[in-house]
């Protein structure tokens, strides 16, 4: 491995549109780029982490990568390369003096997988230029790939797994670590034997009154509980909701899932979480919030999307794949999502970024909806000082690019807004979106909210079609129009949205 550092310095085209401290922001170029972490900084600019890699797809080809931007339009990114080890970067956190420290992952040639994979650690001062950087395994393993990082008080606490080589399993590991990089408690469940690194905690909580760590598994949909020496204690199943009615499991949990302290001893929990009715016949996921406390007890779940009876199911609702939620307040938890979640590598239709509010007792305050113009995957959000909050997210356009997520960023007010004289033409506040276009026989018009009536008119003001919608995809037959360009009003309590539709 070479010691030698490459940094490039990019300015990326970018759309920023500002107004009472909001925008949106897309940096765009032909990568595959993806986003990890976002904090705001005590200079009020937002710095994001993650990575780029060729469109190949090729771990050889990760760097890590930093944004930097702010309301006043100036943005900055910056890729890190390290010799021919590949690298990623996996979470951010910003020091006193205003240095900043980033955790990654590492990846050594030849083959760029589990062989001596070391945990990258890197400080930066406060123009993100490197001071210095360590790479760090656990003493008799070869390989450390981390899943997550929780800083209490002056310690970094880390989940991960560890193998000793390239042929052996791996075992979930624990450990603390100070800001120079020196290991303390250490603990490796060498009870546990995984054939590949799935023990992927996507969250952890510390309690500071008896020291336990609660992790969150999507691997094994479980909060894992450990003691302050890290000790194994036990795993705890996320509890199920059974509907007598319909002899059907109603809400189980199933990963993605992002935890904060609520009060002293309950804990807020979004989820990915699954319905099920008639028996297992229809299937749901949805974005789902319950309070619980330590004992794991189920409170009643408040899901975004429809209030599905029988029959009646909404179509996918994920949270955000790291970060789906966050608050200053417990009167206002601001969460995001993706709606039209699609499980595949490049898909072929739209989606929307679902942005919105609860109150304390969990009831949504307001869901706002944008995009419907490309594919979009939530990824990560946080709460802003001037009681917004931005939405980190990954944009791919499957009509004009090639194998290739740009990243692109939401700056919402408390209402969550774009405020502005203008739409925005990228990810533009929007509750549906018609494909193809041009249509001949019939098209499909994706709905983000629960219900909407649709009307089709000439462009001389005449009704040619009405129609009830249903959140999900509706299907429009157009056989009998004449060839030209209509008009689809799409009409709901809260929005009122016009789009051309041409027929040929």
């Amino acid at each position: 491995m070479k010691k030698q550092l490459f940094v490039s310095v990019l300015f990326l085209s970018s759309l920023f549109l500002s107004a009472q401290n909001t925008y949106s922001i897309l940096f765009q170029n032909n990568l595959d780029e993806w986003v990890t972490d976002l904090i705001e900084t005590s200079k009020k600019k937002i710095i994001a982490v993650g990575f780029e890699r060729q469109a190949t797809a090729l771990l050889g080809s990760h760097k890590g990568k930093i944004w930097q931007f702010s309301s006043l339009g100036d943005t900055l990114t910056k890729t890190f390369a390290y010799g021919d080890t590949a690298c990623l970067f996996h979470q951010l956190f910003e020091l006193p003096g205003q240095e900043y420290l980033v955790f990654g992952n590492t990846f050594l040639p030849p083959n760029y997988s589990r062989l001596k994979e070391p945990l990258l650690l890197l400080r930066l001062d406060s123009t993100l230029n490197e001071l210095e950087h360590r790479m760090i395994l656990i003493e008799g393993y070869d390989n450390l790939c981390i899943s997550h990082v929780e800083r209490y008080e002056s310690l970094y606490y880390i989940s991960g797994v560890v193998s000793e080589n390239s042929l052996a399993p791996f075992h979930p590991c624990h450990f603390t670590l100070t800001a120079g990089g020196e290991i303390q408690k250490c603990s490796i469940a060498t009870e546990i034997v995984l054939d590949k690194p799935d023990y992927t905690p996507n969250d952890c909580l510390i309690d500071p009154r008896s020291g336990r760590m609660f992790t969150f598994c999507d691997a094994y949909d479980a909060i894992n509980v450990y003691d302050s020496a890290f000790s194994f204690l036990g795993k705890k199943t996320f509890p199920e909701s059974f509907n007598p009615n319909t002899a059907d499991i109603d809400v189980f949990y199933a990963g993605w899932t992002t935890a904060r302290w609520l009060t002293d001893s309950t804990f807020l929990v979004a989820s990915l979480h699954h319905r099920t009715q008639n028996q297992m016949s229809i299937w749901d996921d949805y974005l789902g919030f319950s309070e619980l406390d330590t004992t794991y007890s189920l409170v009643p779940v408040t899901h975004i999307g429809n209030s599905p009876g029988m029959g009646e199911l909404d179509t996918v609702d994920y949270p955000a794949v790291r970060d789906s939620f966050d608050f200053r307040t417990t009167d206002s938890i601001f969460f995001t999502g993706t709606h039209n979640m699609i499980s595949w590598f490049w898909p072929q239709e739209p989606s929307f970024i679902m942005a919105g509010m609860l109150n304390r007792e969990l009831q949504p305050q307001y869901v706002r909806y944008y995009g419907g113009d490309a594919y979009y995957m939530a990824r990560n959000m946080v709460c802003t000082s001037d009681g917004g909050f931005v939405i980190a997210a990954t944009r791919y356009d499957y009509l004009t690019q090639n194998y290739e997520n740009d990243v692109f960023f939401l700056k919402l007010n408390p209402e969550g807004q774009i405020v502005g004289t203008s739409k925005p033409d990228v990810c533009p506040e929007s509750i549906f979106n018609l494909y193809p276009n041009p249509a001949s026989e019939a098209f499909t018009l994706l709905l983000a909210p629960p219900k909407a009536e649709m009307q089709l008119f000439s462009l001389q003001g005449q009704t040619v079609h009405t129609q009830t919608l249903t959140r999900g995809e509706n299907r429009i037959t157009c056989q009998s129009l004449k060839p030209g360009t209509y008009l689809c009003k799409v009409i709901t309590p809260q929005f009122t949205e016009t789009k051309k539709i041409v027929i040929r």
